[in-house]
């Protein structure tokens, strides 16, 4: 895929590519959009391909694929199992408190992207709130993915493999360091429901002195 990437640098078909992985992704998390994407990107010190088109391109399919993802989401029906209704009405009530922290976080999780965006239009979020978080997550997506791949061949502009294999090992070691910090978080937040509360020590009565 390197190899195509670099003989396509110099064309416009780049931009189409990007985009259409980037939107792809969203419902099909096979597509490796973020190498591609890093790919793109560590060539931009080259003037070729233009970072601002590409980041560009990036969030236009970035919300293409979240709207369509989305859109699958609401044509799906209510489940009529006991567990699985309930589980849905979970991830209703999660998306109603924690809506904009978990469409923004997801975009930075493997396969949460999915998951989060079929679930908002699965259990009924409000578009107008879908779509204005999904615009926040695709522009913050897209300035950090084409940022890592910009810094990389910034770095090696003389090796356009070296600047790319630099951009997806930052991307690696950030999302490794991201997903062990969420796991974590999540360990402690089980291990604090799990405890216990305090039984209430009723105080002994003084004595009285004869």
């Amino acid at each position: 895929m390197l190899d195509q990437v670099l003989s396509l640098a110099d064309s416009s078909w780049i931009y189409l590519i990007v985009c259409v992985a980037v939107a792809v992704d969203a419902f099909l998390p096979l597509v490796p959009s973020e190498t591609l994407l890093i790919a793109a990107a560590a060539l931009a010190p080259t003037g070729r391909p233009h970072i601002a088109a590409l980041v560009a391109v990036t969030v236009i399919g970035a919300l293409a694929g979240d709207g369509f993802s989305y859109f699958l989401g609401r044509r799906v029906r209510p489940p009529r199992r006991r567990r699985l209704r309930e589980a849905h009405a979970r991830a209703g009530r999660a998306l109603a408190r924690r809506g904009a922290t978990a469409i923004i976080a997801a975009r930075f999780i493997p396969g949460g992207r999915t998951a989060v965006t079929l679930a908002a239009g699965a259990t009924g979020y409000p578009p107008a709130a879908f779509w204005s978080h999904a615009a926040i997550a695709s522009v913050a997506w897209a300035g950090y993915i084409t940022g890592l791949g910009y810094l990389g061949g910034t770095l090696f502009e003389d090796s356009p493999l070296v600047s790319i294999a630099v951009g997806v090992g930052l991307a690696l070691v950030l999302g490794a360091a991201l997903e062990t910090i969420r796991t974590v978080r999540r360990r402690r937040r089980r291990r604090e429901r799990d405890v216990p509360p305090p039984r209430h020590v009723r105080p002994e009565p003084e004595r009285v002195r004869c």
